[in-house]
């Protein structure tokens, strides 16, 4: 099984693939059904599920090359697969990110213009899109390509982490913290972005956040004592502060099963 979003990350003979959680406007361009489509199941003349014969393997080559850092040889696979599939959005952004990590960044705009000829509502070449802008430090644009795809899917955590990054920056603090609450949130599992929150909310003597970006900190980490304890430093600030009580709740759950 692998998720449609991850579909180059493995390889094999066929896809089957339903179009519940595809986006609407790479269907539309006719970016799904993805491959060499040998069957398709509909219903009313829509098109809801397609068998794909995989003829081509550019683009998982492509993915273990940029996993392993040679980019050149990323590019060159990713190359041969938009030449057999020109709409496969996953390999343009794959090209649009391997071109930037090559300082050539006209490159990756051509890659990024090309997704957003497919969609202009696709979450994942919007997040690119803000990622093309703050390599560059172009920080207003890249605040609104981060914004748009937080519309687009307001669970995408690793936006809320580079929009505060960019109000960092721009000594927005405040808002810096409303944003990582968002990354938070959302699930966010990148371990700067605590560092991040505990800085800013030293910086603005905010005891409440710092005693829990702390704690989500040490519990990435496997520090679960320390964690605990500073859940209850929050909690004993503000009893009612909501994502400190979500995390005593994780450890009173897991303290219940012990006792079971």
């Amino acid at each position: 099984y692998i998720r449609y979003r991850n579909r180059n990350q493995k390889t094999g003979d066929y896809f089957l693939f339903f179009s519940r959680f595809v986006n609407k406007d790479l269907i539309l361009s006719g970016a799904w059904p993805p491959k060499d489509v040998i069957y398709t199941e509909k219903v009313d003349d829509t098109v809801i599920g397609a068998v794909s014969r995989i003829d081509t393997k550019y683009d998982n080559e492509g993915f273990k090359a940029e996993k392993a850092g040679t980019l050149d040889e990323a590019i060159v696979q990713y190359t041969k697969e938009l030449e057999v599939h020109p709409k496969n959005e996953l390999a343009l952004y794959s090209m649009a990110n391997v071109k930037m990590l090559k300082g050539v960044f006209n490159g990756s705009r051509l890659a990024l213009d090309r997704i957003f000829d497919l969609s202009q509502t696709y979450q994942n070449g919007w997040f690119m899109n803000g990622i093309f802008f703050f390599r560059q430090q172009k920080l207003a644009e890249a605040e609104q390509a981060f914004k748009r795809t937080i519309e687009l899917n307001y669970k995408y955590s690793s936006a809320y982490y580079y929009l505060a990054n960019i109000y960092a920056q721009q000594n927005r603090q405040q808002e810096a913290l409303t944003a990582l609450e968002g990354f938070d949130e959302q699930g966010g599992n990148i371990p700067n972005a605590y560092d991040m929150g505990i800085r800013i909310a030293n910086s603005l003597n905010n005891q409440l956040q710092s005693a829990y970006f702390g704690a989500k900190k040490a519990y990435l980490a496997k520090d679960y004592q320390t964690s605990y304890n500073l859940v209850k430093k929050a909690l004993g600030i503000n009893s009612s502060y909501e994502p400190a009580k979500k995390l005593e709740e994780v450890y009173n759950k897991s303290l219940n099963n012990q006792k079971k």
